[in-house]
């Protein structure tokens, strides 16, 4: 049985992106949220294939909790991804691109998060190269959160 990282090395050069779209976005924050945050994130991708267009929907979200589990800013986007495929790809193969999908959307991601924070006058979120999420949760200090 193939590994998940072989089926993708196998199937990824059988893609071309086509086009990323922000479908919806979503952003809040409350200024009631006190003291030291913990930053959570997730990431998901769903996708099909049908022909020789391939669809990926990328949902990601990252918010900021204090000790009371307050949520003191949280932002969310998805994406849909097109692609071009020279062939059609099963099931296997679509989850196996799962990471591949996400990271095509990660600078999109990156920048989306950054113009939100500056503008909204958000506390400062770290968004790090797209390369899995840290294990354990960052702490951050009250310093940077405009009263």
């Amino acid at each position: 049985m193939k590994s998940i990282k072989t089926i993708a090395a196998e199937v990824r050069n059988q893609l071309e992106l086509q086009d990323i779209i922000l479908l919806d976005a979503k952003s809040q924050q409350s200024f009631e949220a006190k003291g030291e945050v913990v930053q959570q994130s997730r990431h998901s991708a769903n996708s099909t294939c049908s022909g020789d267009q391939v669809q990926a929907l990328v949902d990601i979200g990252v918010r900021l909790i204090d000790a009371k589990e307050q949520i003191r800013c949280e932002i969310s986007a998805r994406f849909l991804l097109v692609y071009q495929c020279k062939q059609p790809l099963n099931t296997a193969q679509l989850d196996a691109l799962t990471d591949n999908f996400v990271h095509n959307a990660w600078p999109f991601w990156r920048q989306h998060v950054y113009d939100l924070v500056q503008r909204g006058r958000m506390p400062r979120i770290d968004v790090p190269l797209f390369g899995g999420f840290r294990k354990q949760p960052v702490v951050k200090k009250d310093e940077n959160i405009v009263k």
